[in-house]
């Protein structure tokens, strides 16, 4: 069950169901706080909100942010994001927790594929690798 913490094949539920505290932990830059920043952990598992439920604590003798979640065992989709501190809206920054990566080079390949009305098959006619730093004129090359 997506929140019911129930199985039909094991003989005790609340001990052999696939359901576990899990423990996330970020670690800052240097181990110390962000200063008038807080965690959070963003993503399905929290229900997409920033709020007391989603927010990591700062554990000082370890010098990282933690959070204990009780989940269902699978695979979740999340990002640690940073709020001020005092802030009331939602908008939240990943900037500090994973990089900004603006500038990042990559490279694309674009196939050009031709089916005439009559064909049976596509037809390659052309092939151009774009590179996302450098221009961007396509040209083909049949």
């Amino acid at each position: 069950g997506y929140m019911n913490i129930l199985t039909t094949e094991n003989v005790n539920n609340w001990w052999q169901t696939d359901y576990a505290n899990v423990t996330f932990t970020f670690t800052p830059e240097g181990n110390q706080p962000y200063a008038g920043k807080d965690i959070y952990l963003l993503g399905e598992l929290t229900n997409n909100k920033i709020n007391s439920k989603s927010q990591l604590l700062y554990n000082a003798t370890k010098g990282v942010y933690e959070k204990t979640l009780y989940l269902k065992q699978g695979y979740y989709s999340y990002t640690y994001v940073t709020r001020a501190s005092k802030s009331r809206n939602n908008s939240a920054e990943t900037e500090q927790t994973d990089g900004n990566y603006w500038e990042t080079e990559n490279d694309y390949t674009v196939l050009v594929y031709y089916r005439s009305l009559s064909g049976r098959h596509d037809e390659l006619i052309g092939v151009a690798t774009v590179n996302s730093l450098g221009s961007r004129r396509l040209d083909f090359n049949r």
